[in-house]
């Protein structure tokens, strides 16, 4: 199959499934099953837990998951009526205030969220600063962009050609396959598996860990909350049974989110420890969603001197 012939069926298969599931997830919501928007990665695992193992059921709530690509995508979902809860990352939290979308945050679920810079070989890129004055895909505006910008700053790598125009995860990876306009992407699991296993040894894959982490944070619609404080409260009471099934359980866990992210176990058990889940509300939250605000002021063409809202 050619390259455009691919990237044509990513980009089909996805608009045909998000057709589908808005209207799906829409009326959901209208007959009063709440909606949890995440998105279909590593850093919903407290999700997809309390999900499978039935524990929003057991306290009471017959919570639908809608599985998004990114957590823009969730925030649209709020901000449309088509999820009544999302998980959001820092910087998400940081555009909830920019953008003054009704929306609450109730608790920090974990931290986990690990982009990494996949890069083709072919296109002689085998260390870090091979990326100097190469073709990048990154989706515009989001936690992803940061963690670029702060790998390649903190490295002095300069003059890359940052490609703003793929929408989408499957567009990525659509355009690292292709390879015709990009020479790395940055993506994070289950994706970064995923490339893996189709490109294998031909790309190199460059990870931050201890430079950028993400809080991965549980918000739910300002009007559904105000309605419905029973359910944000018996939520709240299913992730913390999922975190603690978590801690007593983890061959089990990591076989959970393997099948649910079409993913080897031996890749989730890779990255399993670094992980770090514990259902809380602290200041680290307010602090990251300030300093990525800042940044997402700058980078909006903001004046230097604007301020957050509270």
């Amino acid at each position: 199959m050619s390259s455009k012939k691919l990237i044509l069926l990513f980009l089909l298969s996805g608009v045909v499934v998000a057709a589908w599931e808005t209207k799906n997830y829409l009326e959901l919501s209208q007959k009063g099953h709440p909606v949890l928007a995440v998105p279909q990665s590593a850093a919903s695992i407290l999700s997809i837990v309390a999900f499978e193992k039935g524990f929003f059921q057991q306290h009471g709530i017959d919570v639908k998951i809608r599985y998004v690509g990114t957590g823009s995508e969730a925030i649209r979902c709020i901000n449309k009526g088509e999820a009544d809860f999302a998980t959001l990352t820092d910087w998400n939290i940081a555009v909830i205030g920019l953008d003054h979308v009704s929306a609450k945050v109730l608790c920090t679920l974990e931290k986990s969220y690990k982009p990494a810079i996949l890069a083709r070989k072919d296109r002689g890129i085998t260390k870090a600063e091979h990326l100097h004055g190469k073709r990048i895909g990154v989706l515009s505006g989001s936690s992803s962009q940061i963690f670029l910008e702060r790998f390649l700053n903190k490295r002095h790598i300069e003059g890359c050609d940052l490609n703003f125009k793929m929408l989408s995860p499957l567009q990525l990876q659509a355009e690292l396959i292709s390879g015709a306009n990009v020479d790395a992407i940055v993506l994070w699991e289950p994706y970064i598996s995923n490339m893996k296993m189709i490109l294998g040894d031909r790309i190199m894959i460059f990870k931050d860990e201890p430079f950028f982490n993400s809080h991965i944070n549980l918000v739910g619609c300002s009007d559904f909350l105000e309605k419905n404080k029973d359910v944000a409260h018996n939520l709240l009471q299913a992730y913390i049974d999922a975190e603690l099934f978590i801690k007593l359980n983890k061959a089990e866990s990591v076989d959970i989110i393997a099948r649910a992210l079409k993913i080897s176990k031996a890749a989730v058990e890779k990255e399993w420890d670094s992980y770090l889940f514990h259902v809380n509300l602290d200041r680290a939250l307010l602090e990251a969603a300030i300093v990525e605000g800042y940044w997402g002021i700058i980078h909006r063409g903001g004046d230097r001197d604007e301020t957050l809202p509270d």
